[in-house]
Formats: structure tokens, C-alpha cells, sequence
């Protein structure tokens, strides 16, 4: 009797300890996982940090690198062509203005047009 009665006692503080580790085990996945959803999302931040300063690094050395004189001659054309345009513009409009070759005003209209009685 001696020998089935401690070996029951054994039995139950196995399977105690058997359950002890099956928490222990279970906490300790949850934890594991808990630090690679962590993990995963500080590398995903650290990969888009990454990206947003290689752009910024593109863009600066976009800003400090010199014109490009192709780029310069073609934009010094159209600017010319700009000034042109409006040189030509001014000058249409001023062939279309028309003086009196004296002052006066129009007294009045009639339906049909302009009358003739002026005021000098």
C-alpha cells in the first residue's frame, strides 16, 4: 500500500506540474507574439522612415543640383516669345484706339445711332 499511495501523490504532482508548465508555456507564447506583432510593426515604421528619407534626399539633390541649360534655353525661348506676344498685343491695341481730333462730348443719341449735336 505503501508504494500505490505515494505513487498517486507522485501521479498528481506530475500532472500539477505538467499543467504549471502548460500556463507557463501558454504565457510565454502570448507573449512571444505579442512582441513579434511589435517587432513588425517597428520594422514596417523603420522601412517607411527608410523610404521618406531617401525622397528627401532625392528632392534636395534636386534643388541644389545647377539648372540644366537645356532647360534654361527653353524656358529663355518661351519667356521671349511671352514678351513678343505681348509687345504685339500692346501695339494691337493701340492702332485700335480712336481720338477726336477735338474735345467734345455727344449730347445725346438717337435709337438708330449717334446724333449730331456735339457740345465743344
Amino acid at each position: 500500500m505503501l508504494f500505490t499511495s505515494n505513487s498517486a501523490s507522485v501521479s498528481t504532482t506530475g500532472q500539477s506540474n505538467i499543467n504549471t508548465d502548460k500556463s507557463t508555456a501558454s504565457g510565454a507564447r502570448a507573449s512571444v507574439n505579442s512582441l513579434v506583432t511589435s517587432l513588425t510593426s517597428a520594422l514596417q515604421s523603420y522601412q517607411s522612415a527608410v523610404i521618406n528619407l531617401q525622397q528627401s534626399q532625392t528632392s534636395l539633390s534636386f534643388k541644389k543640383a545647377p539648372p540644366n541649360p537645356d532647360d534654361v534655353t527653353v524656358a529663355q525661348a518661351q519667356l521671349d516669345n511671352a514678351k513678343a506676344t505681348l509687345s504685339t498685343a500692346a501695339q494691337t491695341y493701340a492702332s485700335r484706339i480712336i481720338t477726336a481730333p477735338f474735345d467734345g462730348q455727344i449730347g445725346r443719341t438717337d435709337g438708330a445711332g449717334w446724333s449730331a449735336d456735339f457740345f465743344v
